[in-house]
């Protein structure tokens, strides 16, 4: 069980100056350490349902907005296939699946970052053409 104290952060503003005095050199204004956050990801809540349509290559979009600014690429896994993002617009990470490579009509699938590192999950819906 991990022990501790976690901060939640959604945005940290860094404002950098570069003071030069009268001799061209630069000045360091202050030199403590510095803190650099990594994201830790939670799952916080279930991803939206998608549905496809049977033995079609299809893009299909998923809502992932609260992640976009912070993982440089997704990938989906579907039974035990991993598909990298498509495209990306606004709102939507957006996945070309193939469905006649899955078996089941119905599952979960699971949103994972470019290192492997679990993000989320929802539920998927194959239905008949």
């Amino acid at each position: 069980m991990l022990k501790g104290i976690y901060y939640n952060i959604d945005k940290i503003n860094c404002i950098v100056e570069k003071k030069i005095t009268n001799d061209n050199s630069l000045v360091n204004t202050k030199s403590s350490p510095r803190v650099i956050y990594k994201p830790i990801f939670y799952r916080a809540y279930d991803l939206q349902k998608i549905y496809m349509k049977q033995g079609l290559i299809q893009n299909v979009g998923i809502n992932l907005a609260d992640y976009m600014n912070k993982i440089e690429s997704f990938r989906l896994s579907i039974e035990g296939n991993q598909i990298s993002e498509f495209a990306r617009n606004e709102v939507y990470v957006i996945f070309r699946i193939d469905t006649t490579l899955l078996k089941a009509a119905g599952g979960q699938y699971h949103i994972l970052d470019n290192t492997g590192e679990y993000i989320s999950s929802g539920d998927y819906e194959i239905t008949g053409i």
